[in-house]
């Protein structure tokens, strides 16, 4: 694959080497719409805009969907994913119709990372209250940075932490020293760790969306869809702290 440089620093001319047909950008990104999208425009470059990360629900995603097949002409393969995820949408609906909505914590990384949450508009919330959970940072727009004041008035049942690539090991023994051990999810050895493709998934909207929500369905709702079982998704108040190994070579005799 191509390297045409990062979001905000394109080389419009390896783009136009390349000989695109369409090129997509996100919707959003100033850059993406002040800069890059009237040169490629100028050089007889297609640009098309996605919602990408600003993707609030399914709707936003279909939006995405629909354009894109329109644009290669293959409107029915859209319609059949869009029927996919409404049919697991409507299906989780139903089984979780009667039950109690536990109070969730959604966490952008451990909270060394600043305590950053998922405010009432974004995707992430959208996939947690689908799936039966109450999104704590919901009164709040974006992607709020909360206190450990507020968590605690609100004492999440469940706390969910996504990060691509991170010890669990280190992130138990650092929300143990932090006022999150004094939480109902601490205590009650709900708080969970995804990594690796689980955060992709959940972090990324996409046609991947079902996956997501089965993952938050078996997390926040395992009474109903069984425990979560998957290599990248690890019950921190599970993990245990193990000291190295003391390794005594049995050739030697000890005094």
């Amino acid at each position: 694959i191509a390297v045409v440089g990062g979001p905000w620093t394109l080389d419009i001319e390896k783009i136009a080497a390349l000989k695109p047909d369409v090129v997509f950008m996100c919707r959003g990104v100033k850059p993406h719409e002040t800069r890059f999208a009237p040169k490629l425009e100028e050089l007889g470059i297609k640009t098309f805009f996605l919602t990408c990360d600003a993707i609030r629900n399914q709707y936003d995603l279909y939006t995405d969907l629909r354009l894109i097949a329109q644009i290669f002409g293959v409107e029915q393969k859209a319609e059949d994913v869009i029927r996919d995820i409404q049919i697991k949408i409507e299906d989780i609906a139903n089984k979780i119709a009667s039950v109690e909505k536990p109070k969730v914590l959604q966490l952008i990384g451990p909270p060394s990372w600043g305590l950053y949450s998922v405010g009432g508009d974004t995707f992430i919330h959208w996939l947690t209250e689908v799936v039966g959970g109450s999104n704590i940072a919901s009164s709040y727009s974006g992607w709020p940075q909360l206190s450990y004041e507020y968590i605690l008035s609100k004492d999440p049942d469940i706390i969910i932490i996504t990060a691509h690539e991170i010890d669990p090991k280190a992130v138990y023994e650092e929300i143990s020293t932090t006022p999150l051990a004094n939480t109902s999810a601490w205590k009650n050895k709900k708080v969970y760790l995804l990594t690796g493709d689980a955060n992709d998934v959940l972090s990324r909207p996409s046609v991947r969306v079902v996956e997501a929500l089965e993952i938050l369905a078996h997390i926040i709702h395992p009474e109903i869809f069984g425990e979560i079982q998957r290599p990248d998704v690890t019950k921190i108040t599970d993990v245990k702290l193990i000291s190295a190994p003391v390794i005594i070579n049995p050739w030697k005799p000890i005094y």
